[in-house]
This record gives structure tokens, sequence and C-alpha cells, in this order.
């Protein structure tokens, strides 16, 4: 039986970012590259992050910021909205900094002009936010960036909106440095394409793998010894829940937020704890899993697990389809497949053939639905 107590606090694993920061060090080197490349060259650029679900997007990007924040640029977060809002874009670069020398060298009060934005012309606020990006060394981050390809979202009067924000801003001459921090899933690429933003440099597009054995260790021990403040040598533990996370990142979270309820009272590395570590971390483990196919029917998980037994370890979106036809799932094969893309059940690859990122995930569906 699990331990349990009602004072203990769990952390979500659904956004829970890395508490602990290990790996990834080429990235975060060419990172660093970029921002020196964007204030020598005096122009904009892009860097995007895009991988599976739980590959650790969301962790690079939050180290990203902390070093941009370090080097005295000015971090800012957007929204999907926000491409299609002007206002809220000037909002929320004005929160990270002071623009009253900007638009009153524009002769306009800035009380005044927060108050009149809504009666100002697109083109009047565009113009101000533009110069407001040049005055600042800044970081536009927006994560989850693949969601402007699911139908819907975008319509197609705001579409132009959106590709009329990235053709203004990447690329842009800034002689304080700028760059557009992109997060998304494997498609991400693609679909800000779509949107017209076409020039990516390779150097600067990172498709991010599972971590390095010796990163996912570091993690562990140091929620182990810094976070849990247990007594002990945790080489063993160490050891045992590794054999469980597969060096991937949403899985370590999962185990690492089970060590911190076991450890939160005994401080102690017994076998009693652990192996509570362990049937904990795995719960946690299917919760995610089942946080993957929310929303779909039963119909539809058999029918995925049923095509995914056969599938070879690469595969073309024309074998899945194909399959798919002869499922009893109650959405067409084609809207089942782009389902299974966007909660990254199915993952694109960069030979352009896809695959399913998370093995245990595969397993874990032929088991309950198949």
């Amino acid at each position: 039986m699990l331990k349990s107590n009602k004072n203990k606090v769990r952390y979500g694993i659904e956004r829970d970012k890395a508490r602990f920061f290990h790996g990834r060090k080429e990235e975060i080197s060419r990172f660093k590259d970029l921002m020196v490349e964007s204030k020598i060259k005096n122009v904009g650029s892009s860097f995007l992050v895009q991988g599976a679900p739980g590959i650790g997007k969301t962790a690079l990007l939050e180290e990203c910021k902390k070093i941009a924040k370090k080097s005295k640029w000015t971090v800012v977060d957007i929204s999907i909205g926000t491409l299609m809002n002007e206002v809220d874009f000037f909002y929320r670069i004005t929160k990270n900094k002071d623009s009253k020398a900007v638009i009153q060298s524009q002769e306009v009060n800035l009380g005044v002009w927060k108050a009149s934005l809504t009666a100002k012309t697109r083109e009047e606020i565009n113009y101000v936010n533009e110069e407001l990006v040049k005055s600042m060394p800044l970081l536009l981050v927006l994560d989850e960036a693949q969601i402007l390809g699911i139908e819907g979202v975008v319509s197609t009067e705001n579409k132009a909106k959106v590709v009329e924000f990235l053709k203004q801003y990447h690329n842009l001459q800034s002689k304080k440095g700028f760059i557009m921090l992109f997060g998304g899933l494997g498609m991400t690429k693609d679909v800000l394409q779509s949107f017209g933003l076409s020039r990516f440099n390779s150097e600067y597009t990172i498709n991010l793998q599972k971590l390095d054995k010796q990163a996912e260790r570091n993690i562990i021990e140091d929620w182990i010894k810094k976070e849990a403040k247990a007594k002990g040598n945790p080489e063993y533990w160490v050891d045992k829940i590794s054999t469980r996370t597969y060096q991937w990142p949403r899985h370590i979270i999962s185990y690492c937020n089970a060590v911190h309820n076991q450890l939160l009272d005994t401080k102690e590395l017994s076998q009693e704890s652990l192996n509570n570590v362990l049937k904990e971390g795995d719960e946690l483990k299917k919760v995610y899993y089942e946080q993957r196919c929310a929303g779909l029917l039963i119909e539809d998980c058999e029918a995925i697990a049923n095509t995914i037994k056969i599938l070879p370890e690469f595969f073309r979106k024309s074998e899945v389809i194909h399959f798919f036809t002869k499922e009893d799932s109650l959405l067409k094969p084609e809207e089942l497949f782009q389902t299974c893309l966007s909660r990254g059940i199915f993952h694109l690859n960069n030979n352009r053939l896809f695959s399913i990122p998370i093995p245990s995930l595969k397993t874990w569906l032929i088991d309950e639905y198949s």
C-alpha cells in the first residue's frame, strides 16, 4: 500500500517544469551562439525547439529564458492570440520594460497612449510595438506553437494577421538583439512555414531527443539529495528508478515526484520507500498516458492499439491511414491520424517518417486496448 500524508504536496504532472536541469549542453550552446550572432549582425532570428510530448521542450525553453535574463535581455512570453492582437503584444512588451521614453519621443503621453490604444489604428500600434522591440535586447517566447496548425484555431482573417506579425518581426533589423523562441511538437516547423516563416537556420532548429544516461541519473540524484534531502547513498535508488524512466524527461519527473512524496517525512532510503516510489511512479506514468489519450473514445483507442501493434518502427502516413480504414473508430482515418499526431502518440522524425516516440506508451496502449 502506498504511503500517504495529507500534508504532502503533489506537484502537478502535466506542465511541471524540470526542477533540476541537466543535459542539453549542445542545445544551450547553440542558443548562446545565436544571442551573440543576433547582436553582431544586428538582425533578429528564430530558435525552434520541437519534439515529442514529454521530451523536455518546456524545460529547455525555461533554461533559455534564464540565460537571456542573466544577460540582461528582456524576456516576453506571448500566446497564439498575441500574434493576432497588436494591443495584447503592446501590453506584454511594456509589462517587461518602461516604454515611456520611446513613446514620449513620438510626443505621446504614456498614460494617454495606454488609455487610447483601442482608438489607434493597427498601423500606429504596430509602429510603436516595432520601436519598442528595437529599443531593447528582446527574447520573444511562444510555446506550443503547433496549435497554430489545428483546424479552427486561426480563422482566415486572423491567419493574415499571424502571417503579418511573423513577417514583421522575423529577421527584424535590431542593433540590440532580437530572437523569436518557438517550442512545439514535431510538426511545428511545418506549421510555422505554412504561416510564411520559411527561413529556418538548421543550426538553430532543435529536434529534441531523449536525455543521455548521465543527465538522467543527475536529475534523479538531485531530487533525492537536494529536494527530498534524503540521508544515505542514493546510487542504488538511482539505479532502480532509471530502469523505469527510459531517459524520458516526463517519466523522470513522474518518479521524482514520487520520491518527494515518499521521502518528505522519513528522509530514509529504505527498501520499502523505494518500492513505494516505483509503484507511485508507475501510477503517475499511466496517468500521463491517459492524458495523452484524453477525449478519445474506446473505439478510437482500440483502433490505435490494433494499428500500432503491426506498424514498423518508422512508418508512412499512408500505412496508418490504410490500417485505420479497417478499424471501427468513429473518427475518419485522416481525423484519427491528426489526433494521434497532435497528442504526441505519433511523431514526425527528421527522416520525414513517423514513429511512436514513447515505446512504453505503445506497450500501454496495446495492453489496455488491443
